[in-house]
């Protein structure tokens, strides 16, 4: 387990600098990064106005994030959505997430907001895992 809390940094540009690790008392060990959002390895944002592809883009470096960790989507035990114009998103963010968890799905608040970081981001997500959990 210690092996992959180390070199929480990584290396380059996409260097995981959103990660937090947070450790609770006893046998729980969590991972809980934070929200990621579309962008490649270089850190540049991707999908202006595309919100499926956003997503997509967001989990599959959700996924990234996970496997620096030697965590797998198994393990996720909560998500946090937030997303632009929800009401007209919902079904996009309620399909691609059941698709990117699988059998084993998530608790998941889902939540629609005015704005997020970047002028054209539409999603964010952030998860909390347990690395206690077996993958």
């Amino acid at each position: 387990m210690a092996d992959r809390l180390r070199h929480l940094s990584g290396s380059g540009r996409y260097a995981f600098r959103n990660v937090r690790l947070r450790c609770s008392l006893g046998t729980k060990l969590r991972l809980q990064p934070s929200g990621q959002l579309s962008h490649d390895e270089d850190g540049s944002f991707l999908g202006s106005g595309d919100f499926w592809f956003q997503t997509i883009t967001t989990l599959a470096d959700l996924g990234r994030v996970l496997e620096r960790f030697r965590a797998s989507r198994t393990q996720t035990v909560e998500t946090t959505v937030l997303a632009r114009d929800l009401r007209e998103h919902f079904d996009v963010v309620a399909e691609l997430h059941r698709e990117y968890s699988g059998e084993r799905r998530p608790t998941s608040t889902v939540m629609g907001v005015a704005d997020l970081a970047l002028p054209d981001q539409l999603v964010e997500i952030g998860p909390v895992v347990r690395l206690d959990l077996p993958q």
